[in-house]
């Protein structure tokens, strides 16, 4: 097992401990709206829903996640990796001007796909998603501020006023039950937090002579994020169409816990990419020891979810209980590989060509369309669950051999010391 750690300078442990401390406090701060949306607001949701409206909720809200994480991820890694240039030149701006473009795609993105779902164009319904997708989409970029401080304090205080807005949006959907309220409220609360805490939105709303390159970066950062996010969140956007709306409410249950430790990962993949943005080297041995590390935690984490699955979904979800049970040893697995690819993906991201990112994640999708229209047609929702593992086993061994691939050029051309 020594050999697995790597060697770092006595002066870099407390380094190494304020990275450990960040990643605790970002894990805390997303562990919070996760726990209370999942486990708490969207269950009683469910019970003033039928299974048809719920389910096309749960799909929805799939649309939302692909497009508004898609452009935000693009959006503020972009930012986080290009900031050293900017102040390097002395130069702010471009960065507002791409927000605004992003969020007219945005629209056009969650627009046609509400309509295109739903099957009708409803005013309100369509409004009040245009209204949610583009405030997550400005708050989640300009938390980007937090990470160029490193201050994931922020970031947990963020959340906590989230919440707040969450419950407030909760007394309204009693009354008017439209779920987007809650989302609404929820990021209206935070953002006004997070605009009163940052600066990013004060920057020049105007263009300086990087802006074609930080365009050309950030598409494609934008289209290996889509990949990924789609390949994540695309089991209810086929499922919808497949199978109907009981099914995705299903296997949305059947994945509730899975997903919540994948997007737990989350907090981490943002640490560790603020980290590696400032690190010049990143050792085999570090590489090993976090997959080592990641895969045993996985472990564990699929062995604690099988046991206390079965009495709280009975209790949360009494009415898809019994369904959602038959699937939770498969879609369970395949949350733990995603929280693999997850956890060793910023890596990926740092060190080898973008084009390795978006060439994973289209391979992903295809291995996935493939297989789910495949055995969909042999055995149903088990078919498309094993069609969702299989996806997410390839992804993880593309991650692995293209990071292996690259090593030797790795060690050449970086150098672990965090300065």
């Amino acid at each position: 097992m020594k050999d697995l750690i790597p060697k770092v300078k006595k002066n870099e442990t407390g380094k190494l401990k304020m990275i450990a401390g960040d990643m605790i406090i970002n894990i805390i701060a997303t562990i919070i709206p996760i726990f209370i949306l999942q486990f708490v607001l969207l269950p009683l949701v469910a019970n003033s829903y039928d299974e048809y409206h719920y389910g096309l909720m749960l799909t929805l809200i799939s649309l939302i996640t692909v497009s508004v994480q898609s452009f935000s991820v693009s959006l503020s890694n972009s930012r986080l990796l290009l900031d050293e240039q900017y102040k390097a030149e002395g130069l702010s701006g471009d960065f507002n001007i791409l927000m605004i473009v992003y969020s007219v795609m945005n629209i056009f993105i969650v627009v046609i796909g509400t309509f295109l779902y739903e099957g009708k164009f409803t005013l309100i319904n369509i409004s009040l998603i245009i209204i949610f997708s583009v405030i997550q989409l400005i708050r989640r970029y300009l938390l980007v501020a937090y990470r160029l401080e490193i201050n994931y304090k922020g970031i947990l205080y963020s959340n906590i006023i989230l919440i707040i807005g969450y419950l407030f949006g909760m007394l309204l959907f009693f009354i008017f039950e439209g779920w987007q309220l809650i989302y609404i409220l929820g990021e209206i609360f935070s953002l006004i937090y997070v605009l009163k805490n940052t600066t990013l939105i004060k920057e020049p709303f105007k263009t300086t002579r990087l802006f074609a390159s930080t365009t050309k970066h950030g598409l494609i950062i934008l289209a290996a994020s889509f990949l990924g996010t789609a390949t994540t969140n695309i089991d209810r956007l086929l499922l919808y169409p497949m199978l109907g709306a009981r099914m995705v409410t299903i296997y949305y249950v059947s994945t509730l816990f899975g997903k919540t430790i994948s997007m737990l990962v989350g907090p981490i993949n943002n640490v560790i990419l603020t980290y590696i943005s400032k690190m010049k080297k990143f050792e085999v041995d570090t590489f090993k020891l976090l997959l080592t590390t990641a895969s045993i935690l996985g472990l564990f984490s699929y062995i604690i979810i099988i046991l206390v699955s079965e009495p709280i979904l009975k209790f949360l979800y009494p009415l898809y209980f019994d369904n959602a049970m038959k699937l939770i040893y498969i879609t369970t697995l395949t949350a733990i590989v995603i929280m693999l690819c997850t956890v060793i993906n910023p890596i990926v991201m740092k060190f080898c060509n973008i084009k390795w990112q978006i060439g994973i994640s289209s391979i992903n999708i295809i291995v996935y369309f493939v297989f789910a229209f495949y055995l969909v047609d042999l055995f149903g929702i088990y078919g498309f669950c094993v069609a969702a593992l299989i996806a997410s086993i390839v992804n993880l061994i593309l991650l692995i051999l293209v990071y292996y691939s690259n090593q030797k050029k790795l060690s050449r051309k970086f150098d672990i010391n965090i300065e």
